[in-house]
């Protein structure tokens, strides 16, 4: 193995060692804590307890930042729990919701002659699709996403269009009302933000 030369001789390194053992115990000699200034100890208090703060600080601004993480990450697992949990309900409202589509579909060519039919078979399926995906978001999510300040013309306008659509279709059987509420239902379907 090669040797490296080194820029100072061990005799060098061995007498600047000694240099500043001396000086480092001659400090000590010096600052005697009987001799110590009031100012250097306040100093010295001031510096430690500004530390002590800032190790303080950033221990609980940690300790908070951890405990959003743990119930963001809770949230999410208790929605995958109840996602799971929901999901046989949620495939017999797609399912239930696409057979009153059909029906509805089934009675689109005749919605001059028969409107309350195509009208009640397409709210039956808007509100079998719209509990399916309630059920896959959580069902407060959703209702509060309904509820926000930019959709709840739409919402209220929905809710209206769905209670005048039953009503005329199966209380008072108004063929124009029936036939205006279902127009209502359609257009408001194709503008509902659900997101």
């Amino acid at each position: 193995m090669k040797k490296y030369d080194s820029y100072l001789s061990d005799s060098d390194r061995t007498s600047m060692f000694n240099g500043l053992f001396s000086k480092i115990t001659k400090k000590e000699d010096t600052h005697n804590p009987s001799h110590k200034d009031l100012s250097d100890d306040s100093e010295e208090k001031g510096l430690i307890t500004s530390y002590a703060d800032k190790l303080k600080d950033g221990f609980f601004s940690s300790l908070t930042k951890t405990r959003s993480v743990l119930a963001q990450s809770q949230d999410q697992m208790n929605a995958s729990m109840n996602f799971a949990k929901n999901l046989p309900y949620i495939i017999l409202l797609l399912v239930a919701g696409s057979f009153f589509l059909m029906i509805a579909l089934f009675y689109l060519p005749a919605i001059l002659i028969w409107p309350s039919k195509f009208s009640f078979s397409f709210a039956i399926a808007s509100i079998c699709f719209l509990s399916a995906i309630a059920l896959v978001r959580d069902p407060k999510t959703f209702l509060r996403s309904l509820l926000k300040a930019e959709k709840i013309k739409y919402s209220a306008a929905y809710a209206i269009s769905l209670v005048g659509t039953f009503y005329f279709s199966m209380v008072s059987r108004s063929f124009v009302f029936s036939l205006v509420f279902a127009i209502a239902q359609v257009t408001l379907n194709l503008h509902l933000p659900v997101n």
